[in-house]
């Protein structure tokens, strides 16, 4: 169990000069001590135990200040999802790439997306609703929420694992996760991943089922399931750094 309490500028001592970075503060219960990592954009995420100071725990930071700036320099920018689409017109839905498109209409039936004949998917944005983005982002989730547990089902069923639940969120940093409870939680990121990165996701998942852990006997098992485990675990991580970072514009 974590809180996140809000996000503020710290100051901090780099190598040649002082910079300022924005800092997510959480307090966590299962935090023993503090800890600190760079997230996507360069934003610091500062974990601190519940009775722990915010004075110590920017104490902290300060020491850390030469690895917290190598690794912010190495982050990405956050990208529009509106700007991948337009770059990337495509979305992986039932275990192909489907031809997106995005258009504005002055009507109550947007926002909303609807399937082509062909597959595709047509976006219907409103231009006096909400901004764009935050219309892209609500009806990208809605989209994954309905078709990445149909591909995972099916998934599932031809090697006969099946979960008590499946949940598509919005996580920072995972693509996908398993609970001791049997509970798969997806990212609705999944959509803009190739099929066979996408699949290999799922059946990593979903191999959690009967292993819960990254045993060598897990990614043995995995292997059968997915013969190029290997290769699609190296290109994900290629990826990943950019196309976690898609949809996270600061809010206005």
């Amino acid at each position: 169990m974590s809180t996140c309490n809000r996000v503020e500028l710290v100051e901090l001592k780099g190598r040649r000069e002082r910079f300022w970075a924005p800092c997510r503060i959480r307090r966590s219960k299962k935090a023993r001590r503090v800890s600190a990592k760079v997230l996507a954009g360069g934003e610091i995420e500062l974990v601190l135990p519940l009775r722990l100071s915010e004075k110590k725990g920017f104490a902290f930071l300060r020491e850390q200040s030469a690895w917290l700036e190598k690794h912010i320099a190495r982050s990405v920018a956050p990208v529009s999802l509106l700007k991948h689409l337009q770059d990337k017109p495509l979305l992986t839905i039932d275990g192909m790439p489907r031809k997106t498109e995005i258009v504005f209409v002055k009507s109550r039936a947007a926002p909303s997306w609807q399937r082509s004949t062909e597959g595709g998917v047509l976006f219907k944005l409103n231009p006096t609703g909400s901004d764009p983005e935050s219309q892209m982002l609500s009806l990208s989730r809605k989209l994954a929420k309905t078709y990445l547990p149909i591909r995972l089902a099916r998934l599932g069923d031809r090697i006969g694992l099946k979960p008590k639940a499946i949940r598509v969120g919005d996580q920072r940093e995972r693509w996908g996760s398993c609970s001791s409870r049997s509970v798969l939680s997806l990212n609705w990121r999944l959509l803009l991943l190739d099929p066979p990165l996408q699949d290999y996701v799922l059946y990593h998942e979903l191999a959690h089922l009967k292993i819960l852990n990254h045993s060598e006997q897990y990614w043995r098992f995995l292997a059968k399931l997915d013969p190029k485990t290997v290769l699609h675990d190296s290109q994900l991580s290629k990826v990943s750094k950019i196309l976690m970072n898609v949809g996270r514009l600061p809010k206005s």
